[in-house]
């Protein structure tokens, strides 16, 4: 017995509405397969969207660069404010700052030695005793 069945290829286009959902997934931090099932979309379809229509990745590249331009605003005006977190925060990922007490590694016999805190302290936790 031979059975017909019927192919309708599904046809993916850009509309406003898909692209706002877009927007707002990528803006909430979703990105590849989770950003195209957010949006209501398979991942193929998004894949092929993108594909296709060039305003689609554009989109969701600026729902991410909208998002990050308010959470960098929120915590400069934080920093401003006298929040010391936040202060701390811009200059270790923004500025790259390191405080003095960061982590030393050191590679020995035993393996690899890894110091979080005072790296004056030896590795194998004798004391020092410094004289000033």
């Amino acid at each position: 017995m031979l059975v017909t069945i019927p192919y309708m290829p599904i046809k993916v286009r850009a509309t406003e509405e898909r692209l706002t959902r877009l927007y707002e997934a990528s803006y909430a931090g979703l990105k590849g397969d989770s950003l195209a099932l957010a949006a209501g979309m398979t991942p193929h379809q998004y894949r092929q969207l993108c594909e296709l229509d060039p305003q689609v990745e554009f989109t969701v590249r600026k729902g991410r660069a909208d998002s990050e331009l308010e959470h960098a605003t929120l915590l400069a005006t934080a920093s401003r404010n006298g929040d010391a977190r936040a202060s701390l925060a811009l200059l270790q990922h923004v500025h790259g700052w390191q405080s003095k007490e960061a982590a030393a590694s050191q590679f020995g016999a035993g393996g690899i030695n890894i110091i979080i805190g005072d790296v004056k302290t030896p590795i194998h936790g004798e004391a020092v005793t410094v004289d000033e």
